[in-house]
């Protein structure tokens, strides 16, 4: 059978029933009413749904986000932010004295010299003359062959 011809005989079923009931009294509705009070009252309360989601699930979510909330948030996330904040400034401290002021200001501030040294003596090098830079040239040429010479010699003898 179809949900519709379902739908159908049992709305006949009950109007046949209220006609019995409250038209010819073949049956008493209050006697009926107190022999069937507990199922009334179950479908009058949705099968007590409501109050089990209000007593069992909605109470026990409650409950257990209220736990989670001062033993989870307050007691560990909170408390582990309090912990670093305090140790925070105590840790930048320590970097900005010993590796900023003492490596990365000293290690800028000699790279800064050393270039500033090297120009000066590499000012004294590039005259833009030709014939120093071929004279040049010449001195590296002999200095390096002087080095492969030596080391040729060790290896000789």
């Amino acid at each position: 059978l179809s949900v519709a011809v379902v739908s159908n005989l049992v709305a006949i079923g009950g109007v046949w029933l209220a006609y019995n009931v409250y038209v010819k009294g073949v049956i008493d509705h209050e006697r009926a009413y107190e022999a069937l009070k507990a199922l009334h009252t179950t479908f009058k309360e949705q099968f007590f749904t409501e109050r089990f989601y209000h007593n069992v699930i909605a109470l026990g979510y409650l409950r257990s986000s209220r736990y989670l909330y001062m033993g989870m948030d307050r007691e560990m996330i909170d408390g582990s932010i309090d912990a670093l904040y305090k140790n925070f400034f105590s840790l930048v401290r320590f970097l900005w004295k010993y590796l900023d002021i003492k490596v990365i200001d000293i290690l800028i501030h000699e790279t800064v010299i050393t270039t500033f040294r090297t120009g000066r003596v590499a000012r004294l090098i590039q005259t833009g003359l030709l014939n120093h830079y071929v004279l040049m040239l010449m001195f590296g040429t002999v200095f390096i062959l002087g080095v492969m010479l030596l080391i040729l010699e060790k290896f000789k003898g």
